[in-house]
């Protein structure tokens, strides 16, 4: 069957696919249950120069983070660069960069959304602005849960969003944090050499 729209702007196929779909309906999930809940998670999203500023300073320390893990050789954090390698490595590398862009801007705008618009704002409501705060970060990182040092990177990842959300009182600040860093690493990951698979039973040599 043809994949259209250019095999999904250049991407990969199905996986490509079923992620930019899931990715986008977040943003759908958030607006409605925001409305069920009367609680519209934009609220706070004002564009402005000055916020256009503290998102480019508040992107820098999470890239600086990206980069670190992606050269670090401590055992831990080399495991888990493999182990992302395999479970993303294949499809990531074969997508076109516009699809790659077009999934970290999907992800900034729907989880930012659902996680700090919504949950976050919500949250703070009922229990107040650090135990909100809190509570969204510890469900982003789980809701991120690969493996456990996975998790506890993505909780500290939630933690970082929520605060520049909390002392911004502007949603664009970490719905541009967190798209410029997805996209970051998906081009980093697309980059990454792909090491090929070895045969289980070689021949013998002579």
């Amino acid at each position: 069957m043809p994949q259209g729209s250019g095999a999904v702007l250049n991407g990969s196929g199905a996986p490509l696919t079923v992620a930019l779909v899931l990715e986008g309906a977040l943003t759908l999930v958030a607006i409605a249950v925001g409305w069920a809940v009367e609680i519209d998670p934009f609220r706070t999203l004002h564009l402005s120069w000055s916020a256009v500023a503290a998102s480019a300073a508040a992107t820098v320390p999470p890239l600086l983070l990206l980069r670190w893990l992606l050269v670090t050789d401590r055992e831990r954090f080399a495991r888990l660069r493999g182990m992302v390698d395999r479970v993303l490595g294949d499809w990531v590398g074969t997508a076109g960069l516009p699809a790659l862009i077009l999934l970290a801007l999907l992800a900034g705008v729907g989880e930012e959304a659902l996680f700090r618009g919504l949950l976050q704002e919500g949250a703070s409501i009922m229990v107040g602005g650090i135990l909100g705060w809190l509570g969204a970060s510890v469900v982003f990182g789980l809701l991120h849960f690969l493996t456990p040092l996975y998790a506890i990177l993505a909780t500290g990842v939630g933690l970082y969003l929520g605060a520049c959300y909390a002392l911004s009182g502007n949603l664009l600040v970490p719905l541009v944090v967190h798209a410029a860093y997805d996209a970051a690493a998906l081009v980093a990951l697309a980059r990454r050499p792909r090491v090929p698979a070895v045969a289980e039973n070689p021949p013998p040599t002579e």
